[in-house]
């Protein structure tokens, strides 16, 4: 699968790696038979890939692991197309944000 990626790495970069990221999350997804869909928004810092769907928190992970791991491999995948860095953030049920808020709140507390 991942050889199919690469083989199919759009030749403009700049102006595809937004739907070069999606497609990529969205067929490891796929290969996992995760029920999902992926949305992608670029800002000129970061590529923000949301995972939505009926299995979204199964693309979570223990303690967001699989998030983690997805949003390291995906940073890598694009930051090649683009042949600069491109950080890469990935989520789905709005993780990120709600452990960031326990963590601030932890902190408060202590």
């Amino acid at each position: 699968m991942l050889e199919e990626l690469v083989a199919e790495q759009p030749s403009n970069g700049e102006e595809d790696y937004v739907a070069f990221g999606r497609k990529s999350l969205q067929r490891i997804l796929d290969g996992l038979a995760f029920d999902t869909e992926v949305e992608a928004e670029a800002t000129e810092e970061q590529l923000r890939l949301t995972v939505i769907g009926e299995d979204a928190e199964l693309a979570i992970g223990k303690k967001g692991q699989t998030l983690d791991a997805l949003q390291f491999l995906l940073g890598k995948m694009v930051s090649k197309l683009l042949g600069r860095r491109m950080p890469v953030w990935v989520d789905a049920c709005g993780y990120r944000e709600r452990r960031s808020d326990s963590l601030i709140q932890l902190a408060k507390r202590l």
